[in-house]
């Protein structure tokens, strides 16, 4: 009974998802590229097509593909079945892809094509054909591809082959860059990691006969990096313009980690006896902070069009919050020993008009100490921008999957291992 159980789960579970396949397109010369927007999702009769399955016009029927004789060939989904014309004939196949749009972010542009023109660039395909549609004088829309190599457009007519040598291309615009804004971060999953990172080293001097204040300024990269995820259906490495809740406004390369290091200078100071020296190293504080966020992204096109839709993935920013001074115990230049005092062991270089100091005593209580005195700070430290501030949002997936879960098949299957578990309880 358990052994029947447990195979009905498998079956069920086998049925919660669809398996995808990224579409490709067609460039110049004639070679294919992964689309980043379209992708062939598999179903089977009786399977209802997702929600952003490509249509073939307006309220008409979805794009297909099925195989014959090894051959992916596209058609229409009519009726639960693939149509698809070949070979002079209308084959109907129950198992087949249906094109989908992912998120909604594909923008299809229809392109005039006769037998003497070359077929344009980035139009979709399925094997070597590329999808195509022709128009009637009654306005009705016929699915069909054109064989490049036979430079005439296959297409399907009331159910039978037609044949004829123009039909528009089916292309792909891609987007010339990205908008983001309306960004929303998840509080409650956020998460803050912090590290220390020695930036730079230097050693101070005071080769005179008295006490002096000796400063020098000193090199050091502060660390930046900006990562807004890999969302579905968007293009990777392409120019967007993010604004954060804060209102900052960055240019990045999308999908990608944008390390925006800068070389900064920052002054250290210290009091040092005559004929002394001391060793500073610079720290920098670093944080990670990563949460999930929802936004609006906005895909601007050559032509003008704007495309605005909402997504939701994983924003990453990594920064400097602080830099640190460590000083070592102030040493005679004659013999490198230690000189007995009260002197300053670490300074907290702010972007702000105040600094922060701790001092260690390592001489007998009577030792003169210095005073602490103001130092001047480096305008490159970025202050707090409320990285922890966040409300709400989503993951969404960082990288192209092979399968894509279906919502409610998903709950079925719950449905299906809870009354499992009951039975093995009773």
């Amino acid at each position: 009974m358990h052994t029947g159980c447990v195979l009905m789960m498998l079956a069920a579970l086998v049925g919660c998802s669809y398996s995808v396949e990224m579409a490709k397109i067609r460039n110049n010369s004639g070679r294919t590229l992964t689309s980043s927007t379209l992708e062939w999702v598999d179903l089977q009769t009786g399977q209802t097509p997702p929600a952003e399955a490509l249509p073939i016009s307006k309220d008409g029927p979805v794009w297909c593909r099925g195989k014959r004789h090894g051959i992916w060939v596209p058609g229409a989904v009519i009726d639960g079945q693939c149509h698809m014309p070949f070979l002079n004939q209308v084959f109907k196949v129950k198992e087949y892809d249906v094109l989908v749009s992912i998120n909604d972010s594909a923008r299809i542009i229809n392109k005039e094509w006769d037998h003497l023109r070359a077929v344009p660039a980035n139009g979709i395909t399925s094997s070597k054909m590329v999808l195509a549609i022709a128009k009637t004088d009654e306005d009705e829309v016929l699915p069909g591809y054109v064989d490049p190599q036979k430079r005439e457009a296959s297409l399907l007519k009331d159910g039978k082959y037609l044949l004829q040598k123009d039909a528009f291309i089916l292309t792909e615009d891609e987007p010339e860059r990205y908008e983001v804004d309306q960004v929303v971060r998840d509080e409650e999953h956020s998460l803050t990691t912090t590290e220390e990172k020695v930036v730079a080293t230097v050693t101070l001097e005071n080769p005179d006969e008295e006490e002096k204040l000796v400063s020098e300024m000193v090199d050091y990269v502060a660390k930046e990096v900006i990562y807004w995820g890999r969302i579905r259906g968007t293009i990777t490495s392409l120019t967007a313009t993010v604004m954060d809740p804060s209102g900052n406004v960055k240019d990045i390369t999308w999908g990608n980690e944008n390390e925006l290091d800068n070389l900064e200078q920052q002054q250290v100071e210290f009091e040092l006896p005559a004929a002394a020296g001391v060793n500073v190293t610079l720290i920098a504080i670093i944080h990670k902070y990563e949460a999930p966020y929802s936004a609006k992204l906005t895909a601007v096109y050559e032509d003008g069009e704007r495309r605005t839709r909402t997504i939701s993935g994983l924003h990453i920013h990594v920064r400097m919050a602080e830099l640190r001074a460590n000083f070592s115990k102030p040493f005679y230049l004659s013999n490198n020993s230690e000189i007995e005092g009260e002197f300053v062991t670490s300074e907290i270089l702010m972007h702000s008009t105040t600094t922060t100091t701790t001092t260690t005593t390592i001489a007998p209580p009577d030792a003169e100490s210095t005073s602490d005195k103001e130092k001047p700070h480096s305008e490159s430290l970025a202050s707090g921008e409320g990285e922890g501030k966040l409300t709400t949002g989503e993951h969404d997936d960082v990288n192209d999957h092979a399968s894509t879960t279906v919502p409610g098949l998903v709950s079925l299957c719950c449905s299906l291992l809870v009354a499992y578990h009951l039975t093995l309880r009773q």
